[in-house]
């Protein structure tokens, strides 16, 4: 379960400042300026079998805390601080924490907390449209999905599109976002229900 989830976390990640889509633009650079990411945003998961819509916020600081909560329609929060991850259900009301190992670290989130898989992901396609947007893909991408795709336009971060190795597509939207801004010590210090089943599976 905290896999599945984490396959949503790349989201702010790939937030680019306004002069993204500048002739000179160079995506892994900005990707890699950015240290802190405070955002909302709107996702919609589309497949055969599912056509989901949540909503939620994301706080990231480099190199190794991220706080992921969706309040929309379901309760679920991720937090990464350091070495461990840990996962909460509001409705199954349980924790589960891990080892946030290395071998594990095949989210989207590490394309921005870790530069040397970032750069190692270098190559990319860029798309002008009709209607004035701009479409930076990567794709061969290692893990859970075949592709991402950044959407731009008038100089903006619209969306992401990314697609799964089982060919579902999941839209992500910001709905707002500020970069490398002071975040608080206390979002990835969260403290979780003292009423929640823990499943402790650190080793």
């Amino acid at each position: 379960m905290v896999f599945i989830l984490l396959k949503l976390l790349l989201i702010v990640l790939l937030i680019i400042p306004s002069a993204a889509t500048s002739k000179d633009f160079d995506p892994i650079n900005y990707l890699n300026s950015i240290q802190t990411i405070r955002g909302e945003f709107i996702q919609r998961e589309r497949s055969s079998q599912i056509n989901q819509k949540v909503s939620g916020e994301i706080f990231i600081r480099k190199p190794n805390q991220l706080l992921w909560s969706m309040e929309s329609p379901n309760q679920k929060k991720v937090l990464i601080n350091g070495k461990t991850i840990t996962y909460f259900d509001a409705d199954l009301e349980q924790v589960v924490i891990s080892d946030y190992l290395k071998e594990n670290q095949v989210s989207w989130v590490n394309l921005f907390l870790n530069r040397s898989l970032t750069e190692s992901s270098y190559e990319f396609n860029e798309k002008k449209l009709n209607n004035g947007e701009t479409h930076i893909r990567f794709d061969d991408m290692k893990g859970d999905y075949q592709s991402v795709t950044l959407i731009f336009k008038s100089g903006l971060l619209q969306g992401i599109d990314l697609l799964d190795n089982s060919n579902n597509s999941i839209i992500i939207e910001f709905t707002k976002f500020e970069i490398n801004q002071t975040l608080s010590d206390n979002l990835f210090n969260y403290q979780f229900p003292s009423s929640a089943d823990v499943i402790d599976q650190r080793r």
